[in-house]
């Protein structure tokens, strides 16, 4: 009786002092994977260009992220070579080339696509890229209308005309001939139209019979269409040729009135 509770007994010390094991675990609970429970996040939530940190801007731009690719668009003639970018990350760190950013301060050179490397806090890595389009320009103005004489065989000196707003008006000698005038312009879009014939400045002949539309395209392809007004001056010269007064005719005269 004795032997058997003795041997009870060493059963249940070997049993007490066995491991401490969870299925599939490690002794005394311990993570199998000891780094798992740091961050991997590595992700930029929010991109823009601020005023306050960009003299070039007079609107903040907020960019479009699209899985790893971030777009922004600034107005025409913005410089992009310090643009300051304000962001939000999940990262540890955010890096372009081995320059640490910094939100709201740092510069960088948006000429060419900027990739952007932010760092999770286990180490791990996901790029971004930043493209920044200049938008094209909206200038689309007739800044100068004239009809040369040098181009225009009717005319014996040049003819300018006045811009008002997007009418223009001019003004040729009486007994010019309208239908074939070529008129010189400048503009500032890419493309001038009468019709759908392109206009070359110096080079292309309207008939001025009649009010002419000028459609002039922008950049953008936004467009202004100018109105040319061509006015025939009056008649003012005097079909009756001189006056004379000669005595023959007049016995008051004692002289000849020519």
């Amino acid at each position: 009786m004795r032997s058997s509770v003795v041997l009870w007994l060493l059963i249940a010390v070997v049993i007490g002092c066995g491991d401490n094991r969870i299925p599939g675990g490690t002794p005394d609970g311990a993570n199998p994977n000891p780094d798992s429970t740091l961050g991997t996040a590595a992700e930029i939530t929010a991109y823009s260009f601020r005023t306050a940190n960009n003299a070039e801007l007079t609107n903040d731009i907020n960019a479009t992220i699209s899985g790893n690719s971030i777009s922004a668009t600034v107005p025409f003639d913005t410089d992009v070579t310090a643009l300051v970018a304000t962001f939000t990350s999940t990262g540890e760190s955010v890096k372009v080339g081995a320059t640490d950013q910094a939100s709201g301060t740092t510069a960088n050179d948006f000429t060419n696509p900027v990739g952007y490397t932010v760092t999770a806090v286990d180490g791990s890595t996901e790029t971004y890229t930043v493209t920044v389009i200049v938008a094209a320009s909206n200038a689309k103005a007739i800044t100068a209308f004239s009809f040369e004489d040098d181009d225009n065989g009717a005319l014996t000196a040049t003819v300018t005309g006045a811009i008002s707003g997007t009418a223009i008006a001019a003004t040729v000698p009486f007994g010019t001939d309208v239908t074939d005038l070529i008129a010189t312009f400048e503009t500032t879009g890419v493309s001038v139209k009468v019709g759908g014939v392109t206009q070359v400045s110096g080079i292309t002949e309207n008939d001025f019979t009649l009010e002419v539309d000028y459609v002039v395209t922008a950049a953008d392809n936004s467009t202004d269409t100018y109105t040319v007004e061509v006015t025939i001056a009056v008649n003012t010269a005097n079909d009756l040729g001189p006056l004379q007064f000669f005595t023959v005719n007049n016995p008051d005269l004692t002289v000849d009135v020519t």
